[in-house]
């Protein structure tokens, strides 16, 4: 397919396609879809994501803590990368520790599912009581945070999933 043709099938001009095949033009996520549909593949194909491994093992001493925002505590359990779709990690929070300013908005989805302790978590405009045994979704597009308001450390399983395109 030429770039004329392209352009045509996609409505996308041949000046923005003959610049993004240079690397040197910036796309929007419309202009993606429609580059994708003309050439009727997925848009993750479009943008060179890789399949993840089907099977991925972090044995415990291959675990690394997270030292990302300045936030100690949280371990990293298994990450596929970014062509996966999700990153699980443990986070440990002290009695009378909190995630505040840490980790306030990214564009992930997250997922928090309570193993031990009791912590509060503010999530889309909402303060949640969450014990032992107890879980949440949310877009974390959104500001949030959690405090541990208990007498014993808690500790959290954390799940992060990218916005889909």
């Amino acid at each position: 397919m030429t770039l004329a043709q392209l352009a045509a099938a996609s409505n996308v001009s041949i000046g923005l396609l003959s610049r993004l095949e240079n690397g040197v033009g910036n796309a929007t996520v419309q202009s993606l879809r429609a580059i994708s549909e003309a050439l009727d593949i997925d848009l993750e194909a479009l943008l060179g994501a890789t399949n993840p491994p089907a099977v991925a093992v972090v044995r415990a001493e291959e675990r690394y803590e997270l030292r990302r925002l300045g936030r100690e505590g949280l371990t990293q359990l298994v990450d596929f990368g970014l062509d996966s779709g999700f990153a699980t990690s443990v986070l440990d929070l002290p009695a009378g520790a909190s995630t505040s300013g840490a980790h306030d908005a990214h564009e992930e989805d997250e997922f928090l599912f309570v193993m031990c302790g009791e912590v509060i978590v503010c999530a889309g405009g909402e303060s949640l009581q969450l014990g032992e045994d107890d879980s949440v979704i949310f877009g974390a597009d959104q500001p949030h945070w959690m405090v541990n308001h208990g007498s014993a450390p808690a500790e959290i399983l954390v799940v992060t999933a990218p916005p889909r395109l």
